[in-house]
């Protein structure tokens, strides 16, 4: 899908006079705009790229994309899906193979990267029927057994839960994204939407696929983790999901009430560039995406 090479992908951000880090670099406060707000009085203000990876089914490449990225001194966060009806997924998760992710892991980390948790927690609930708290105690221990530091998480789209849901070529129902699950962020967004649009639209029960949950049921600071990516401060954000650069309108924050606009990545980094520091801008590269680009 790229029109340069992920080791040129990195060269032209890099020229966009911007510091490019991974999530943990950062110190997050709560705002009115965003829940995880970014502390700038304990950093150089300035324009910064948040720079994501969601590995999904990818390791491989995901860990020639975080060499690429030590050589020109960047820092990325690399999140890492623990589940789902991947084959290819699936084969990292066995015995044999997983062995081999977490050395590619502890890799990432050694080169300076963030490893984080990609997560499908409801996924996991309505599709294989393991529940929420115990499933994330389970996650959380496997990547604490094999040392590798988790400070925070992103929210999984899920394919299985498209299927579920029968949305595979329609918008994704917002009461059933992932990070509805956590007390914080379901605090922060029906206040926020009450303000703004009247009755918040996640019901406090979730009804599919003979099963019934009720949200929101776990709490981010209960598990150490410091940040859900998908709320952390952002002027701006883009991502290459489906093999094309897009952009979130600026004033859009979340999920809900998104415009999307097609971006070349010639075309996104021109906008990096004009936007006025001091800015945080999100890029989300995955490496499912650049596998012929490495």
């Amino acid at each position: 899908m790229a029109e340069v090479s992920y080791n040129g992908f990195c060269e032209k951000l890099i020229n966009c006079d911007v510091d490019i880090k991974s999530f943990d670099f950062f110190n997050y406060r709560s705002s009115d705009q965003f829940l995880f707000d970014i502390d700038f009085s304990s950093i150089i203000p300035k324009k910064y790229v948040i720079l994501r990876h969601d590995i999904d089914h990818d390791p491989l490449t995901a860990l020639e994309m975080a060499r690429i990225e030590h050589k020109h001194g960047i820092q990325s966060t690399y999140f890492v899906l623990t589940s789902g009806d991947s084959p290819t997924l699936n084969e990292w998760w066995t015995e044999l193979g997983v062995t081999k992710y977490v050395d590619i892991m502890k890799e990432m980390q050694d080169l300076g990267h963030e490893v984080g948790m990609h997560y499908d927690l409801l996924g996991d609930y309505f599709y294989n029927n393991l529940l929420p708290a115990e499933n994330l105690e389970n996650k959380l221990s496997f990547f604490e057994k094999y040392n590798i530091k988790i400070k925070g998480c992103a929210s999984h789209g899920s394919s299985r839960m498209r299927r579920l849901l029968g949305c595979v070529k329609k918008p994704y129902p917002h009461a059933f994204m992932n990070y509805n699950i956590w007390k914080e962020t379901h605090t922060f967004q029906r206040e926020k939407w009450q303000k703004t649009q009247g009755k918040y639209p996640v019901p406090p029960m979730l009804f599919l696929n003979n099963k019934v949950l009720v949200t929101p049921l776990l709490s981010l600071k209960d598990y150490n983790l410091e940040y859900e990516a998908y709320f952390v401060n952002k002027k701006i954000y883009f991502s290459d999901s489906g093999g094309i650069f897009w952009r979130m309108n600026e004033s859009a924050q979340y999920n809900f009430n998104v415009e999307e606009s097609l971006a070349s990545p010639l075309s996104m980094y021109d906008i990096i560039k004009e936007k006025i520091q001091p800015d945080i801008i999100q890029v989300l590269a995955h490496p499912w995406w650049w596998k012929d680009k490495v």
